[in-house]
């Protein structure tokens, strides 16, 4: 038997789960590395420079499980986060009361609205850059922003919302993460 100790010569897939107050952020990294597997191991992501990272991605869930944000690195900062835009494209995800993702902000600030009918069927999808005043009903905010409707449903045509997001007690205000919801009307 031999004691030659294993060599990682080339890029390596180091993921990094971290459990937060606001959910489970995931960091996803490929990297040039040079050494024995026990080094990799003890290193791990934060051991491994910077400077070798070739990809990095973020994910951030709620603690349901809903895709917060997800980053995409085109320039690693030496340390921390880094700024959206600098270092990062950053897309967003909000949901409705019924936990459905009816909301998606694309780098470069799109936003997508998704209507959805009581079933949980598409019935209007609506695209723009301002939806203030929007509501999971109306994203136009009563003609307040600039979303406009690129696609309906014409089989569908009912807009009442399931009961649990018309409850006093379920109201998306009172969850997580509450500046990516929209509000019960």
């Amino acid at each position: 038997m031999s004691d030659q100790t294993d060599q990682v010569i080339g890029p390596v897939s180091i993921e990094r789960v971290e459990v937060r107050p606001e959910g489970r952020r995931t960091d996803s990294v490929q990297a040039e590395f040079s050494g024995t597997k026990e080094e990799l191991e003890s290193l791990g992501l934060a051991g491994v420079l910077r400077d070798r990272y070739a990809r990095w991605s973020a994910t951030l869930s709620d603690p349901f499980g809903r895709l917060l944000w997800t980053r995409v690195y085109h320039d690693v900062p030496e340390q921390g986060d880094g700024q959206c835009d600098v270092h990062y494209a950053e897309t967003r995800y909000g949901y409705d009361c019924a936990g459905r993702q009816n909301r998606v902000i694309a780098p470069g600030g799109t936003i997508t609205r998704t209507v959805f009918d009581a079933l949980g069927r598409t019935l209007e999808v609506y695209v723009g850059t301002d939806d203030a005043g929007a509501t999971a009903d109306d994203p136009t905010g009563g003609g307040t922003n600039n979303m406009k409707i690129v696609t309906e449903n014409p089989t569908c045509s009912t807009r009442t919302a399931p009961p649990s997001c018309t409850s006093p007690a379920t109201r998306c205000s009172s969850r997580p993460n509450r500046s990516m919801m929209t509000p019960a009307t």
